[in-house]
């Protein structure tokens, strides 16, 4: 037996639904990037030209980038082996 015409309307409603909760989702997750980025900037600006924050905010603000200051650690390493960064990338190890 086919499905109503109020059912389908309330699957199509459904799947709408849906589809908009993991757009706005993924909105949210690029706009958390982009204020991570921010924040990173805000902080090491110094190193690419900008004003840096008073030594003792960037102090406090450090252990919140803790993220930001690993993934520069190894892209800093493997900076001095082209041929490493090559075979990480490929996942040739």
């Amino acid at each position: 037996m086919p499905p109503s015409a109020v059912e389908t309307i309330r699957r199509a409603l459904h799947a709408l639904r849906r589809l908009q909760r993991e757009r706005a989702t993924a909105v949210l997750e690029l706009e958390l990037k982009e204020l991570e980025n921010v924040f990173a900037l805000l902080v090491f600006g110094g190193f690419v030209g900008l004003p840096s924050p008073p030594a003792p905010l960037a102090a406090e603000l450090l252990p919140l980038l803790e993220r930001e200051l690993r993934v520069a650690a190894s892209r800093a390493d493997l900076a001095h082996d082209p041929l490493a960064a090559l075979a990480g990338t490929l996942d040739a190890g």
